[in-house]
């Protein structure tokens, strides 16, 4: 909606989203494990990521984005939310999702990390993968003592 009403850039849409969201200063200064960027500002790029993949916004040039006519189509008919479900119907998303998904099949069903691909943005799905390696090194070193 925010691109529709004529925002250029994930920028320009931290505020506004902070006030629909409704959220605190404290939520919205928020970081990432990593310190470098507020989890508000990473959903947002990752929310233009998603809709870009499915044709609903387009970037004629680094850093602007503009909303397509199939953005415009899908905001006419006023959904209750956008979300990976209603993402799905595009195709361009679903062929995005399929590609960057693990191929698990390419190596032994025992080795494949116990991660799960629901909906988490890449770095949650890393964060989760890097607690689970954290993990099984420190039972590790606890059998070494």
């Amino acid at each position: 909606k925010l691109f529709a009403e004529g925002a250029q850039n994930v920028a320009e849409t931290i505020d506004p989203l902070r006030r629909q969201l409704a959220l605190t200063d404290e939520e919205a200064l928020e970081l990432l494990p990593s310190g470098r960027k507020t989890k508000l500002a990473d959903r947002a790029h990752w929310a233009r990521t998603y809709l870009s993949k499915a044709g609903l916004l387009a970037s004629p040039k680094r850093n602007q984005h503009v909303i397509t006519e199939a953005g415009r189509s899908l905001l006419a008919t006023a959904p209750a939310k956008i979300d990976n479900e209603t993402l799905t119907r595009f195709e361009g998303f679903g062929a995005w999702r399929s590609a960057s998904r693990p191929q698990f099949g390419l190596v032994k069903e025992t080795q494949a990390p116990d991660v799960a691909f629901d909906g988490k943005t890449p770095e949650d799905s890393m964060i989760s993968a890097q607690a689970i390696l954290d993990s099984a090194l420190r039972d590790d070193l606890l059998l070494l003592l």
